[in-house]
């Protein structure tokens, strides 16, 4: 028996994470613009050398945090990029389930490793930077300066190092 399976440019978990990621990067710019809040010091996660105290819920909203325009481009880039193709594959709860759970493995590296306060999705870009190099190793991907084609388990280490 034939099985079909659908392919989406924009799977919605993927784009969940984008819309999100945008509303509140938007969001911590017209309130701290207008001097109503820094969602900095709610959102992002505090370690012990931080002078805001560590919430509960910052584990999980230090990943939709950004500190400008090229941060949040980037990741949202890359998790598009990337992100699809293993949202594609998986199915959007295992998706959904790795990317939270390496952006959480990121923090926690990060903290065992530096101090002060945590924001981006950099971890968990780099959990499914990981994931599409474990899944699809001889994927040829072009690099854009230089415009080089290079195999994803190699752009994989490079971008690790």
């Amino acid at each position: 028996m034939f099985h079909s399976t659908k392919f989406s440019i924009l799977p919605p978990v993927v784009k969940n994470l984008l819309i999100i990621n945008l509303l509140v990067f938007l969001a911590t710019i017209v309130l701290r613009d207008s001097r109503i809040i820094d969602l900095n010091h709610i959102l992002a996660w505090h370690g012990a050398g931080s002078a805001y105290p560590f919430q509960i819920w910052q584990p999980i909203t230090y990943m939709f945090m950004h500190g400008d325009f090229y941060h949040i481009f980037f990741n949202m880039f890359g998790i598009w990029m990337f992100g699809t193709q293993l949202e594609n594959v998986w199915g959007s709860k295992r998706f959904l389930n790795f990317y939270l759970l390496t952006g959480l493995g990121a923090g926690c590296i990060h903290f065992l490793l530096f101090d002060g306060s945590l924001i981006g999705a950099s971890g968990a870009f780099y959990g499914l930077l990981f994931g599409f190099g474990i899944m699809f190793p001889n994927a040829i991907l072009m690099l854009i300066f230089p415009p080089i084609p290079i195999k994803a388990k190699y752009f994989v280490i490079i971008m690790g190092i």
